[in-house]
Order: C-alpha cells, then sequence, then structure tokens
C-alpha cells in the first residue's frame, strides 16, 4: 500500500489525453487536477480512467481478495480526502514519457 500513492500519480501522468493534432496535451498538474474533480464529485468511472492499467490491475486483485467491488477501491484509494477543501501540489516535472508531481495529502505530508 505504500506504492499506491505513486502508482496513482504515475497513472494519471501516463494517461494524460493527447490525441488528434486539434487538441494539446493536457499536462501533468492538469490532468491530476482532473482526477482532484473526479474524487471530490465521486465521479468513478473519471477516477478510473484516470489511473494507470497497473493500478486498475492492483484495483482488481484487492476487490477480488477483499470481496468488494473495483469501485469500493478505485473510490476509498485516493491520493486525498476527498473532503479537504484543498489539495495542494508541487514541483511538476516532465522528463521524456514520465512525470511527477508531488501531492499533500490530509496529514500535510508530500
Amino acid at each position: 500500500m505504500r506504492f499506491l500513492p505513486f502508482l496513482i500519480i504515475t497513472g494519471l501522468l501516463m494517461l494524460m489525453p493527447g490525441c488528434g493534432a486539434e487538441r494539446e496535451r493536457a499536462s501533468p498538474l492538469e490532468t491530476f487536477k482532473t482526477y482532484a474533480k473526479a474524487v471530490k464529485a465521486k465521479d468513478l468511472t473519471t477516477m478510473k480512467l484516470l489511473v494507470s492499467a497497473e493500478t486498475m490491475k492492483m484495483y482488481e486483485q484487492e476487490a477480488r481478495a477483499m470481496g468488494v467491488t473495483v469501485d469500493d477501491i478505485a473510490g476509498r484509494e485516493t491520493l486525498f480526502n476527498a473532503s479537504q477543501s484543498v489539495v495542494k501540489t508541487r514541483n511538476e516535472v516532465i522528463t521524456g514519457d514520465t512525470a511527477t508531481v508531488e501531492v499533500e495529502n490530509a496529514f500535510g505530508q508530500w
């Protein structure tokens, strides 16, 4: 579980929209903000679309092991508490096909 935040952020950053010539790719920070809005709105469909395939695989394995749905896991395995009024981010770094954004959790940890 210690790697869950890393997997989620990595997944979010890997799934940045960018198809077609008309649309510019979203930055990692923009992608995370979309995820944050989905968490606050409890929009599980969007949340699941924005995580990596590896994270979804982990959700599925955990759901099977616990006898719950993937939605149950996706809804509770977030990087922050949906009740947080402000989600702070810092240090967006893009290196080739990899990007990171640090996110402060409800306990003030980055």
